[in-house]
């Protein structure tokens, strides 16, 4: 019975948790690292593995479409950290903000 309250006081903190926190990898931090990306911008799946450390991106995506928010997707050719080709490289795009 302990550890169920502590994992349910353990939850409240994460509640408020930096949103530039690029360590926390629970999905609501991830989605509004992803979400604030998109605002800038857009961003790629490269982009968002390797500075947001979201390693499924798409799956956040999804999240945030099934949320409200009309996110666009493009594929376009880049080039990794490596410099190895990838010809189908999803960049997501921002339309319109749910709420």
């Amino acid at each position: 019975m302990e550890k169920k309250n502590a994992r349910q006081g353990k939850a409240k903190p994460s509640a408020t948790v930096n949103r530039c926190d690029v360590n926390n990898t629970e999905a609501g931090a991830q989605r509004l690292r992803l979400l604030a990306a998109l605002r800038e911008g857009g961003v790629t799946t490269l982009e968002a593995r390797a500075r947001l450390n979201i390693m499924a991106p798409a799956v956040r995506i999804k999240e945030l479409r099934e949320r409200g928010h009309v996110i666009h997707t493009v594929s376009e050719r880049m080039f990794d950290d490596y410099g190895r080709p990838h010809n189908r490289v999803a960049r997501y795009v921002l339309i319109n903000a749910a709420g």
